[in-house]
């Protein structure tokens, strides 16, 4: 069996992981610190989403959304939204 080490595939995705999971600590303080910063709720829900946690994903897409309408995003946040 070979190491994850040898196949870099394997360890990138490992490493996106880990970035992502940290991108998610740092986006939910922000979210703390400042409830009502739009972009902030769209990264964090994008994030969620990426790593196949809808659940998680939606209200924070939605707190982008509602004070962001005309925000280049959010058409594509509203079709996705109305898929799930």
């Amino acid at each position: 069996m070979r190491s994850v080490a040898s196949q870099p595939h394997v360890s990138r995705w490992h490493t996106k992981l880990e970035k992502l999971d940290a991108a998610i600590a740092e986006l939910e303080r922000a979210v703390k610190l400042a409830p009502n910063h739009a972009h902030a709720h769209y990264q964090l829900g994008m994030a969620y989403n990426q790593k196949d946690k809808k659940d998680l994903a939606i209200p924070h897409l939605h707190r982008f959304v509602e004070p962001a309408p005309d925000a280049p995003e959010a058409k594509a946040v509203r079709s996705f939204l109305s898929r799930i």
